[in-house]
Parts: structure tokens; C-alpha cells; sequence
């Protein structure tokens, strides 16, 4: 019983977020909060493809596969997505956070960012043919994860190979400095400004 009262509460604040048209990535970018994010974008895109969605993310990042749904989502869209990194914007979650436009890429002040080259959360084994055929998907992920960050940033690409050859750490001015988000914004008029 109590149990169910939790899920509606939580069904109660999601509805209402979703009515602000602000969505949220939260915790590890997975299969589950892929879906979410997913669907909820898309709901927000049917009810009005003109208006701005918010899309918050606070995450240490996760799968590379789902990170990339969400990445192909927010392109695929009509409407302007504009993402706010508060907290934590690590690994895949940095590669959603530069799907939206320069223009619409936000953090706050204290949010800590990261990029590095893929990580593999799992031990692999097999046949050595099959462990190369693994290799060479890990560095086509590895490259195309360094094309996307380059062009989102504006940098040439063996700064971005060099970058995330180990995990590379930036505050909120140093992200911007960089390029990975256009403004630290303080309050939500300075996000609604950009």
C-alpha cells in the first residue's frame, strides 16, 4: 500500500513537470531512464511542436547505446530542446547534453562536467577473433564520440582525441570555456533568455 502511494505521488510530480514541459535525466543513463526521457520528449513534441522542452540532466552518464537513443531523439525532434546539466553531466550524459543546439546548451554554477574516451562495464571474453571484432566497435564508438564532440565544441579533432585519452574534468566555467554549454545560467529567466 505504501508502496503504491509512493508511485502515484511520483506519477502526480511527473505529470505536473510534464505540464512546465521539463523533463529529467537522473542517475545512470540506461535502457529504463533512456525510454523515459524518450517518451516524454516525444509526448511534449506532439502536444506543441513549437514550444521549447527543458530537458534537465544530472547524471554520472551510463550506456553508450542508450545515451545515443536520446542524443538521436533530440535531433530527430521539431521542437527546440534546450538542456540544463545541474549537478553532475559525465561521460554519455555530456554527449546528450551537446545534442541540443549551442545556443541551448546551459549548466549551472557548480555542476561538474566530464569527457573521456568509452569505458567497457563488463568483462569480455571469447574467442580472440571476437574479442577483436570488440575492440574495433570500441573505437569506432570511441571516434564518433570524439566527431560529435569536436563539432558541438568547435574543436579540431585530435584535441578532442587528446582530451579523452583520460577523464578530463571541467567546472561550469571551464565547460564553457570550452564549448560543451553556451551559458551558466543562475535563475530560470537567464535559461529562457539564451
Amino acid at each position: 500500500m505504501a508502496e503504491e502511494k509512493k508511485d502515484e505521488k511520483q506519477d502526480n510530480w511527473s505529470t505536473k513537470l510534464l505540464e512546465t514541459r521539463q523533463v529529467f535525466l537522473t542517475g545512470s543513463v540506461n535502457t529504463k531512464s533512456a525510454t523515459k526521457v524518450i517518451q516524454e520528449l516525444l509526448l511534449l513534441e506532439a502536444d506543441d511542436a513549437e514550444k521549447t522542452v527543458t530537458l534537465w540532466v544530472n547524471s554520472p552518464g551510463g550506456s553508450v547505446n542508450d545515451g545515443f537513443a536520446i542524443y538521436d531523439t533530440i535531433r530527430f525532434m521539431t521542437c527546440p530542446v534546450r538542456i540544463i546539466a545541474s549537478g553532475l553531466c559525465a561521460s554519455i550524459a555530456t554527449i546528450v547534453l551537446i545534442a541540443a543546439e549551442e545556443k541551448n546548451r546551459m549548466c549551472t554554477p557548480n555542476t561538474r562536467l566530464l569527457i573521456h574516451q568509452p569505458l567497457i562495464p563488463m568483462e569480455v571474453y571469447g574467442p580472440a577473433s571476437d574479442l577483436e571484432i570488440t575492440a574495433s566497435e570500441i573505437i569506432k564508438t570511441r571516434a564518433k564520440l570524439n566527431e560529435l564532440l569536436a563539432e558541438a565544441c568547435g574543436k579540431d579533432l585530435a584535441t578532442l582525441e587528446e582530451d579523452t585519452q583520460r577523464d578530463y574534468w571541467m567546472n561550469a566555467d571551464e565547460a564553457l570555456a570550452y564549448g560543451l554549454v553556451r551559458k551558466v545560467v543562475t535563475s530560470r529567466s537567464e535559461a529562457e533568455a539564451a
